[in-house]
C-alpha cells in the first residue's frame, strides 16, 4: 500500500470515529490535560465522540476499569461530558475524567484523573461498614458527640487521587448539625482503617420596588416586574423562594436536646389586590430587623442571577429551588437564650449577623430541604440590599452543583489551601461580571470596613506572597487574574459574555483534586477552544504573571531585613482532626552570618477556634530545616515533615514570639508554622536572628534585626467586632454575657463549615 493510499484510508477511519490520537500516551494514576484540536470533526453525538476519544488515548492503561458518562452539559458553542471510572462495580474516586467536545464534534481538550489502579489493590475489605463507622465517629467525628451512624452513610469505594497510592476505601458520610457546624466526608482506608482523608461540605404581575445593583452603586429606587408566575401571592417560583427571619420567641433545636432561641423563618411580604408588591418601600433605617423590603430585593436578585447563569447554559442548582433567608439575628449565647423546648417561649435579645452565607442541601441534618443562601441583618446595612453579595453567594451555589471542587489538599509542602480560595474567586467574578464592575460589596462592606468595599477585582495579588490560608484573601489572586483576563480579552475584541462562557465552562471540569494550578491549565484550554491560540497565550501570560501556574510550591522568598507579611491564618486540630496542622506557606531565608538562634514575631495573634471540645490553649511552632530544599511533608494519618530544628511560640498581650535555638551557619533556611492548637491568625509577621557577640569581655545574644527597626512593635490594628480590622477577617471570638461577638458565629461558621459560603470581614 502506498502512501496516497495509506492516507486515504486512515482519514475514512478518522471521519468515521473522529480521531486524531495524541503522541503522549497517559501517564498512571497522573492529572493530565491535553489541549487543541484533538480530533477531527465528527456528527456523532457528543458522549460518543468523547468516550471513543477516552478509549483511544487510553487505550488498556484502564484495565478492567470502566469509564461511564456521568453527566452532559450542552453548551451554546458544544458540549461536556464528564466521565466516571469504576472498578469492579466500585467508584474510583479522583478516576473522573472531562471532554470538552466542540460545535463541530471535536475534541477540543480532556482532562483524565486516574487511569490505572495497579496490579496488587485487594478489593477484599479487612473492616466491616461497623467498624468503618466506628473509626470516623472516635476520630474526625469525635465533636459531632454521636454514638451510631445509619450504614448507609457509608460505601465502599477506590479512593485513588492524582499522584497516590489507589486504597479500597469507605467513603463515609457525617451529616451537619447545628451544635459543631460540620458536614464530614471521611475516607477510611478499608484494610487498615486508616483515615485517608477528611473534608468538611460546609454554595410576574409583579411590579416591586428595588436597587437595580445596591445603594452605593445604583441609589435610585427603580420599578421592576418580578419573576413571578401569574396569580403568585408570595416571592415564590419554581427557581426560589424568599423567607424572613421573625422573632416569634421560638427555639432551635441544635441537637442531643440543646435549644436555643433564633428567629424563626417564615414568608411576609404579601402581594397587593393588584398582584404587585409596590407597598413594600426601604425602611427609615436600614437596620429595621424584620422589613418585608429585604425580602423583595433578595427575591430580584436571585432571579437576576439565575437569568445571567442561564444564558451560559446553567439549567438548575443540585437541589432546588433554592431557599434565600433574610435578617438572620442571632442569639447572645448566655444563658438568657436557652430553651428547654422548640416551642419556648424565650424573649432574650436577637442581634444583628453582619454576613451571608450558601447552605447546601441537608447541610443541618435534615436542613435545609433544598440548597439556600442565608443573609443577615447587619449592623449597619441589611446584606440582602446588596445585589453583589446575593450574586456571590449564589455563585457558591453554582459552582457547587456543576463541579466537585474541593477546599484543601495535602501535599508535599503541608496543606494547599487554594481550592477554597477558586471558590470566593469563582463567586466574586460572576458577581463582577454580573454588575460589570470589579468593586464587590460596596453596600453591604459598610458593616465590615471604614472603605465599605468587600473586595476589588482590580488588584495585584501574586501567588505565594498575597496565600494567607485565609479562603476570601487568597482568593483574591485567582478572581483578580480572571478579571485581569476578561479585561484583557474584551480590549482584544472578544465579547465578556463569551469569556464568562469559557470561564464558566472550565468550572465544569474541576474536581476535589484541582487547585490554582491545574484550574489556570483547563481555564486556557477552554479559551483556546472558544476564541484561538492567541487568547490562551494572553490567559497563560496573566496566570504566569500571577504565580499561579504553581505558586513556587506555596514557598516565599523573604528578607530579615525588610520583609513582613501581614496575615497568616493557621487552621487548628479543632478544625482539622490531625496532632499537627501544617501552615500554608513556607519561607525561604537566607543567613548573611551565623546565628544561634532565628527569631519570629507577631505584632498581631488572634484566636479564631471555638473550640467543641478541642483544644483551647495555643500551641504553635515554627520549623527549621537548612538548605535548598523546603521542609517536606508526608501525610499517613497523620502530618509528618524534615524539618531539623523547633521553637515553640509564646503569645501575650496579644502578640506572638518565638525562637529556635541552635546552630545555623550562614545560608539558606526554609521555616513553616505548625498549628497543635486551635485555629489562629497572625498578622504582621517578621523574622530576625541572634548573634553571639562579645560585650564587656563575656558573651551577649544580640538581635540582628527586630520588628520596626528595633522600636517597640505595634500592637496592630485594634480588634473590634462591629469593625474588623482591614488584615483580619475575623472581627474577635469572645462573648460576652450580653452581646454576642459577630466573630464567634463568623468563626463558627468558616472554620467548621468550610462550604457554608459566606463574605469576608475586609
Amino acid at each position: 500500500m502506498n502512501r496516497t493510499q495509506f492516507g486515504k484510508m486512515f482519514l475514512a477511519m478518522a471521519a468515521v470515529i473522529g480521531m486524531v490520537i495524541p503522541a503522549q500516551a497517559l501517564e498512571l494514576g497522573s492529572y493530565r490535560l491535553l489541549k487543541g484540536n484533538l480530533t477531527l470533526p465528527s456528527r456523532q453525538a457528543p458522549v460518543a465522540i468523547a468516550a471513543d476519544y477516552l478509549q483511544a488515548v487510553t487505550g488498556k492503561a484502564y484495565g478492567a476499569a470502566m469509564l461511564q458518562p456521568v453527566q452532559i452539559r450542552s453548551l451554546p458553542s458544544g458540549s461536556l461530558v464528564r466521565f466516571a471510572q469504576t472498578f469492579a462495580g466500585l467508584e474510583v474516586v479522583g478516576g473522573d475524567a472531562v471532554v470538552r467536545v466542540g460545535p463541530k464534534g471535536r475534541v477540543l481538550w480532556a482532562k483524565t484523573g486516574r487511569v490505572g489502579l495497579g496490579d496488587n489493590l485487594s478489593l477484599l475489605p479487612a473492616l466491616t461498614v461497623g467498624k468503618a463507622i466506628s473509626q470516623v465517629l472516635d476520630g474526625p467525628a469525635k465533636l459531632q458527640g454521636l454514638s451510631t451512624l445509619d450504614p448507609a452513610q457509608a460505601k465502599l469505594v477506590i479512593w485513588a487521587p492524582p499522584n497516590r497510592a489507589a486504597h479500597l476505601a469507605y467513603r463515609v458520610i457525617v451529616p451537619r448539625n447545628l451544635q459543631t457546624l460540620q458536614t464530614l466526608r471521611v475516607y477510611v482506608d478499608a484494610h487498615t482503617g486508616k483515615i485517608l482523608s477528611t473534608e468538611n461540605l460546609v454554595k410576574r404581575a409583579k411590579m416591586a420596588n428595588v436597587f437595580e445593583y445596591n445603594p452605593i452603586a445604583t441609589p435610585d429606587i427603580m420599578q421592576v416586574s418580578l419573576n413571578l408566575p401569574d396569580g403568585a401571592t408570595t416571592l415564590t417560583n419554581d427557581d426560589a423562594y424568599t423567607l424572613n427571619c421573625v422573632d416569634q420567641q421560638r427555639c432551635m433545636d441544635f441537637g442531643m436536646g440543646f435549644f436555643l432561641h433564633m428567629c424563626s423563618m417564615v414568608a411576609v411580604a404579601e402581594a397587593d389586590d393588584d398582584g404587585d408588591f409596590l407597598h413594600y418601600t426601604r425602611p427609615e433605617s436600614d437596620t429595621d430587623p424584620e422589613d418585608s423590603f429585604a425580602e423583595i430585593q433578595m427575591f430580584y436578585h436571585v432571579s437576576k442571577a439565575y437569568t445571567h447563569y442561564r444564558s451560559l447554559g446553567f439549567e438548575h442548582l443540585a437541589s432546588y429551588p433554592l431557599m434565600s433567608v433574610v435578617n438572620l439575628r442571632i442569639p447572645s449565647f448566655d444563658q438568657s437564650a436557652f430553651c428547654t423546648s422548640e416551642e419556648g417561649p424565650n424573649d432574650s435579645a436577637l442581634y444583628p449577623f453582619d454576613n451571608a452565607m450558601f447552605m447546601p442541601a441537608g447541610g443541618l441534618g435534615s436542613f435545609p430541604e433544598n440548597d439556600a443562601i442565608v443573609f443577615g441583618q447587619g449592623s449597619v446595612s441589611d446584606f440582602a440590599y446588596d445585589g453583589d453579595v446575593i450574586y456571590h453567594e449564589f455563585g457558591h451555589a453554582v459552582t457547587f452543583s456543576i463541579s466537585s471542587l474541593g477546599s484543601a489538599l495535602d501535599d508535599e509542602f503541608g496543606i494547599d489551601p487554594t481550592p477554597a480560595g477558586m471558590h470566593e474567586g469563582y463567586a466574586d467574578y460572576f458577581s463582577a461580571s454580573l454588575s460589570n464592575d470589579p468593586e464587590v460589596g460596596e453596600y453591604a462592606g459598610m458593616s465590615l470596613s471604614a472603605d465599605g468595599i468587600i473586595r476589588s477585582l482590580e488588584n495585584d495579588k501574586t501567588c505565594p506572597e498575597s496565600i494567607t490560608g485565609e479562603s476570601h484573601y487568597d482568593s483574591e489572586v485567582w478572581s483578580g487574574a480572571l478579571w485581569e483576563i476578561r479585561k484583557a480579552l474584551v480590549a482584544e475584541g472578544h465579547e465578556a459574555h463569551d469569556v464568562d462562557l469559557a470561564v464558566y465552562t472550565a468550572i465544569s471540569g474541576l474536581s476535589e483534586f484541582d487547585n490554582f494550578d491545574t484550574a489556570q491549565q483547563s481555564t486556557t484550554a477552554e479559551l483556546i477552544a472558544a476564541f484561538d491560540q492567541a487568547a490562551g497565550d494572553i490567559a497563560a501570560a496573566v496566570f504566569t504573571a500571577r504565580g499561579l501556574d504553581g505558586c513556587n510550591g506555596r514557598v516565599i522568598d523573604f528578607a530579615f531585613e525588610d520583609d513582613k507579611k501581614e496575615l497568616i491564618y493557621l487552621y487548628g486540630t479543632d478544625a482539622i482532626t490531625v496532632s499537627e496542622v501544617p501552615g500554608p506557606m513556607q519561607f525561604k531565608l537566607e543567613l548573611t552570618e551565623d546565628a544561634e538562634a532565628i527569631v519570629i514575631d507577631a505584632q498581631m495573634a488572634q484566636s479564631a477556634g471555638m473550640g467543641f471540645g478541642g483544644p483551647t490553649e495555643p500551641s504553635i511552632k515554627l520549623l527549621v530545616k537548612s538548605g535548598d530544599d523546603a521542609i517536606a511533608w508526608t501525610y499517613t494519618n497523620q502530618f509528618t515533615h524534615d524539618a531539623t530544628d523547633e521553637g515553640l511560640l509564646t503569645i501575650e498581650s496579644n502578640m506572638a514570639h518565638g525562637e529556635v535555638i541552635g546552630t545555623f551557619p550562614a545560608g539558606v533556611y526554609h521555616v513553616q508554622l505548625v498549628n497543635a492548637g486551635p485555629t489562629y491568625i497572625l498578622a504582621g509577621v517578621s523574622f530576625s536572628y541572634l548573634l553571639e557577640v562579645e560585650i564587656d569581655g563575656g558573651p551577649q545574644d544580640e538581635p540582628i534585626t527586630e520588628p520596626d527597626g528595633g522600636t517597640e512593635p505595634d500592637a496592630g490594628p485594634a480588634v473590634d467586632d462591629d469593625t474588623p480590622p482591614k488584615e483580619d477577617s475575623s472581627g474577635g471570638c469572645s462573648t460576652s454575657n450580653s452581646t454576642p461577638t459577630n466573630g464567634a458565629i463568623f468563626f463558627m461558621l468558616a472554620m467548621l463549615g468550610v462550604l457554608i459560603r459566606r463574605q469576608k470581614s475586609a
